[in-house]
Formats: structure tokens, sequence, C-alpha cells
């Protein structure tokens, strides 16, 4: 790297990097990440001031002047800080083919808001995978080995220590109720029908319960693996699932948790009140019709981080939940219910009625429910 920058030369902010102001997770410091090379560095603030004017190209004269009209900096000073930031890849040539990478990803996933995504994907786009057209199952094996010598991999269901609980349908039972085709559901939804306490026990079998099992051949220390309706990655099933019962008809006002192990209705909570519901569940306040009973989807983390210790994990437990509210949605339709899905909940709220800890459980989205005689009235 040259020591000495042409005056007119044309430079970019590398647009894998991003700025954070001092906050408490910098410890009251301006930091740097630089995405694509998953590097972190604190930044004086006049650092922070040459990024910005270098952001969307600017030659050093041009940039120069941008900054000193808040800074007072020699010209000089501010060219050894511009050979030390390209020197930490921070600043580039417009022709550098990862900022412009960088930069094409970011444009084009901004159309559609995914601000964020956009940079996950940027940050854990060259992560090494292995190749399973070659050897990969079999280091694969090894890895997994390696795993369970140190820690079991039984983290399948999660119970609570209610006294009270309701049986459910078993899952194939629940299955063959539904006889309706799903061609006949999506061109002509069923009649609506008023929603009591079978339907939200069948949804809850259908949605959450266990199918089969399948057992690890070969491996000790793994416990076996569980079959859901919803597809999962490697069978893992982060997906939990909590109903908020309102008013329904066969079923106490109240908050139940469905227990694959037990595969019963766990009740886990007091009923709340019709304010208390409107100020957690404010998204769905937009449902067409009056909520009876709200579908609680949760992702337990540690299922998929045992076995899939990548970056991208966390992309595909977001996989999990649209197929489950997927099977949630053609089941309320063949049941005659109505449903709306939303992610405005008060979080910290319902982390607390369900005794959750959200790094390691946290809540997804809610499906509220409703039936015949629930609509609202069109003006």
């Amino acid at each position: 790297m040259k020591n000495v920058v042409e005056q007119d030369q044309l430079l970019h902010t590398h647009a894998a990097v991003r700025i954070h102001p001092p906050n408490s997770l910098t410890e009251g410091k301006w930091v740097v990440s630089h995405l694509s090379e998953h590097r972190r560095l604190a930044i004086s603030p006049n650092v922070c001031a040459i990024l910005v004017a270098f952001m969307g190209g600017q030659s050093l004269l041009e940039a120069y002047k941008e900054v000193t009209e808040t800074l007072d900096m020699p010209l000089e000073s501010f060219g050894k800080y511009v050979v030390i930031l390209m020197q930490k890849g921070l600043l580039v040539s417009e022709n550098n083919p990862d900022h412009i990478f960088a930069y094409n990803i970011a444009k084009q996933w901004s159309r559609y808001g995914w601000g964020d995504a956009a940079d996950y994907h940027i940050a854990t786009f060259d992560y090494p995978f292995y190749d399973y057209s070659d050897d990969g199952y079999q280091q694969d094996t090894v890895l997994m080995n390696q795993y369970v010598t140190k820690e079991p991999d039984i983290n399948r269901t999660k119970e609570y220590t209610a006294a009270v609980h309701l049986e459910v349908p078993n899952t194939r039972d629940a299955l063959d109720s539904l006889t309706t085709s799903f061609r006949t559901l999506w061109n002509d939804p069923t009649t609506l029908q008023s929603i009591d306490v079978h339907h939200i026990k069948t949804l809850m079998a259908t949605a959450f319960g266990r199918l089969r099992s399948r057992r690890i051949r070969g491996m000790s220390g793994r416990a076996d693996l569980v079959r859901k309706t919803s597809p999962s990655g490697g069978s893992r099933h982060p997906i939990e699932g909590y109903v908020v019962v309102q008013a329904v008809p066969g079923i106490d006002a109240g908050i139940y948790h469905f227990s694959v192990g037990k595969h019963v209705l766990e009740y886990i909570g007091k009923p709340l009140s019709d304010n208390e519901l409107a100020l957690i569940f404010f998204g769905h306040e937009r449902a067409p019709f009056h909520p009876r009973a709200y579908v609680v989807l949760t992702c337990i983390f540690e299922r998929n981080m045992w076995r899939y210790r990548e970056p991208r994990t966390y992309r595909t437990v977001y996989m999990d939940a649209g197929h489950v509210w997927g099977t949630v949605e053609v089941t309320a339709n063949q049941l005659g219910l109505m449903c709306y899905p939303q992610h405005g909940i008060d979080e910290p709220k319902l982390e607390e009625l369900l005794g959750l800890q959200p790094l390691e459980e946290a809540i997804f989205f809610a499906i509220a429910l409703g039936g015949k005689g629930d609509e609202y009235e069109r003006n």
C-alpha cells in the first residue's frame, strides 16, 4: 500500500463498513464494523467524520473540504488518516470487487426494507461449508461425534410443571379429521364456524404435535429426532407453540403451552384482561375480526445451534417459523376459522408472562384466531 494518496484519486468508504455511535454495547466509544472482513475497530470522532465524507465516493480534496467545515485539520494530517484507513481496508478504490459486491447487495435489498438482512448476508457470505458431494458427510459425522462428547444432544421438547393440562387429539388423528383437500381450501375457503375448544386442540395438535420419531443410529448421547407436520432442517424443530385464550367456549381463558413430550396443553398463565391483550398484541388490532385466541410462536435457539454452529443458522429458524405459520393457516381454514399473523407484539411483556429468557427462547410472532360471528361489520 502506498503511503501517499493522489489528491484527485476517487475513494469510497467500503460498502461493508458500518459506523456505530457510542452506546452501552460499544462501551461509550465510536466503533466501525467491517462486515465482510469480520473486524470491529474503535475509532475517534475525527476518523468517523472522514469515513462519512467518503461515503458515496469523493476525491481526497473534495472530502477534505467537507471535513474541514466542522473540523480544524491540516491537509497533511488528513492525508495520513486516509492512508491508514486505506491500509485498514476501510477506504477503497471504486473498482474494488469486494466493495462492489457489498454495495450491490445493500442497494438491491434495501428496496424491500431488508437492510439488516443484507448486512447479515454480507457478513456470512464467505463462510466455509462442507462439500457434501465429496466427503462432507464423513466430515459432518466426525464433527457430530466431537460435539456429543462435550454435550449431549437431548433438547427436543419443553415442559412446564403445570398443575392443570388439557388432553389433545393424537396428531395423526387430528390430521385424519381434516378431510378437505388443499386445492379446495386454496380456491374455495370453507364456511366459517364458531370457534370452540375442539378447534383449538385440533389446530395445536396439527401444527405442533409429534407425528413420529427417528432414531439416530451409530451415535450415543443423542435423543431421537422428532418428525412433525412442518419441515425443519435436520429435524431440529426449534419452534414452540403457545396459545393465549381470550374467549373460547369449552376452555378456560388463560395462557397455554403445547407440550410435545406429553402431547397436552399446559395451563401456565392466568387470564388477561381485554385491555392487557390489546396492549400486548397491538399489531392484531388490524385484524378484520375480533380475536378469540392468539397462537404464539417462539424459537428455542439451542436446538438448531447444537447441530448447526454456523452464522447462517439464525436465518434458518425463520424458515421453520414460516412453515409452521403456513400449517396453522391451512389448518385454520380447514376448521372454518379466520387467522391473522402479526409481528406487532409487546415482546418483553409477553416474554415475562411466559417466563422466557429471550436469548434462549424468543418470541417470533403471533396469529390471532376468530370464527363465525367475530367478523367486524364493514361500513
